[in-house]
């Protein structure tokens, strides 16, 4: 199933209703490095907020990352490569990205013999150039500690993960760092450790972060088991505190996404060892989090790594899954799924597996994902023989919605307006008009002649819309009264609300003579 383009709901056109009502085409834009090696590992990690997309290739050199722009026809163009301005061969920048608006964190977590850094690169807006503000290390940090192997931007926080942890017993940590908002500088806030870590626990392999909520993903070696640790910070001291462990089988907390009271949590070898990905939602009453959902490829085969990379949209209504060694395009050639969620009973459903449209062998496809609005990226890091690449997604077709049509039964029909011509007085006489939907989403009716209500000699004398949901291409009837008591010209309107974007109420003029 290899295709350019590809039938799909993202979050942008699945506000109002489930997974099924919304038909769109993706497009396709494979991105490469202006500068691309073999074996650079492009790919090995993308990150994507709005118009801007990062990509990761911590194999060139000291390692890199690359911005992508999107322009007002929608063309990603390749619009700056950033390096770190102390990196030396071997530091693996760009082993992880993450983008948040103006502001990313790039890890480099062989930087200093291992003891890893992470940096943060500000956005001018007005050139939209993009220049390295600050270098982040750990307070204590030693060497072989891999700090910046994993990284998570919201806002003015970020977190570092620093699974490598030097000091004996070899646990991990993950590290919590605020932006100044007067002088933009970044701090150390904090340093988080697991409430039962162990040796070899690999406490800050995956980290994600949304306000003050953070996630701290752990995979033990010998892997067989996981953990992903909640932390919750306190607004008001802006201390962070250990909420609650979440476990699971099969290397889970591998890859870990985080949107308000949502969390996806990737187990690479779960499901028998195709690998899985967890719902949580957390209780808005009580805080706690609860599974709700587990889910697999049901196509799947031993060692597709799906779960292996997680994301869920910044608006929490999509979420992308990636599955690198997925055989469908040749051996270890790679997919991605995405989901979304039934508005009325929010279980996350498949609206489709993604494989690039050029894909082959090893290409790795779904090593890394990320997803905002109607776009996502898919890295395919490849393997030594081969520069790294990556793919974005980009709906193109307007979302669903609804559309009033409103005639009646005086010519011209659609002109809005109903002339009763000559009425004799202390007589009546009727007009329909007549709403349609001819939009590809619901059509919700407010109450008709409220807020523009008609007044003597006017009326509305049937009503058949007030209130009323029209499907696609269905209609109702309104009949409106004319009965002058007196000689003379009038005039009136009334208003038919609606949830159509473009035109929320229409008026419908009236006019006859007694």
């Amino acid at each position: 199933m290899i295709r350019n383009s590809i039938a799909i709901a993202f979050l942008t056109f699945v506000s109002l209703c489930a997974p099924s009502s919304v038909v769109a085409q993706l497009s396709e834009t494979k991105i490469q490095a202006s500068n691309g090696v073999n074996d650079d590992r492009f790919g090995w990690s993308v990150s994507i907020s709005g118009d801007t997309a990062v990509v990761g290739a911590r194999n060139n050199g000291a390692g890199r990352a690359y911005i992508y722009a999107r322009d007002t026809f929608g063309i990603w163009t390749e619009q700056q490569e950033l390096t770190a301005s102390d990196g030396v061969s071997g530091d693996q920048l760009g082993v992880s990205v993450s983008i948040d608006g103006e502001y990313l964190i790039l890890g480099a977590d062989n930087d200093d013999t291992d003891r890893g850094s992470a940096y943060i690169f500000a956005q001018d807006p007005a050139t939209g150039n993009w220049t390295e503000q600050e270098k982040l290390t750990a307070s204590d940090g030693t060497s072989y500690d891999n700090f910046g192997i994993s990284v998570a931007i919201s806002a003015d926080t970020a977190i570092v993960g620093a699974m490598g942890s030097g000091v004996l017993p070899v646990t991990g940590y993950a590290y919590i760092f605020v932006r100044d908002p007067i002088g933009g500088s970044w701090t150390q806030q904090a340093k988080l450790t697991p409430s039962d870590g162990q040796q070899e626990d690999f406490f800050g392999y995956s980290v994600a972060i949304d306000g003050d909520t953070a996630l701290v993903g752990a995979i033990p070696n010998p892997a067989g088991a996981g953990s992903v640790y909640v932390f919750e910070r306190d607004p008001g001291t802006g201390l962070w505190t250990e909420s609650q462990e979440l476990v699971g089988a099969g290397r889970f907390g591998e890859s870990v996404s985080l949107n308000e009271d949502i969390a996806f949590i990737g187990a690479n070898l779960g499901g028998g060892g195709s690998g899985t990905a967890h719902v949580f939602e957390r209780d808005p009453g009580t805080g706690i989090w609860s599974e709700i959902q587990v889910l697999s490829d049901p196509t799947g085969a031993a060692s597709d790594y799906f779960g292996g990379s997680v994301d869920i949209s910044s608006a929490g209504d999509v979420a992308i899954v990636g599955a690198s060694s997925d055989g469908d395009s040749g051996l270890q050639a790679g997919s991605a799924f995405i989901y979304v969620p039934d508005d009325v009973t929010g279980v996350w459903t498949e609206v489709e597996k993604i494989l690039a449209s050029d894909g082959g062998a090893f290409d790795r496809f779904g090593r890394s994902v990320s997803i905002d609005g109607n776009s996502a990226i898919v890295g395919a890091s490849t393997d030594s023989s081969r520069p790294g690449h990556a793919y974005i997604y980009t709906n193109s077709v307007a979302p669903a919605s609804p559309e009033i049509t409103v005639t009646d039964s005086t010519a011209p029909a659609d002109d809005l307006e109903v002339d009763f011509g000559d009425i004799t007085t202390f007589t009546q006489f009727e007009h329909v008009v007549t709403v349609s939907n001819d939009g590809d989403a619901d059509l919700i009716l407010g109450n008709v002649a409220v807020a523009d209500a008609l007044s003597v000699p006017y009326s509305v004398s049937l009503d058949q819309c007030s209130g009323q949901t029209l499907t696609q291409g269905s209609n109702c009837n309104i009949t409106v009264r004319f009965e002058p008591q007196s000689i003379g010209t009038f005039t009136d309107s009334f208003d038919i609300p609606s949830n159509d974007a473009d035109e929320s109420s229409v008026t419908v003029d009236i006019t006859g003579n007694g």
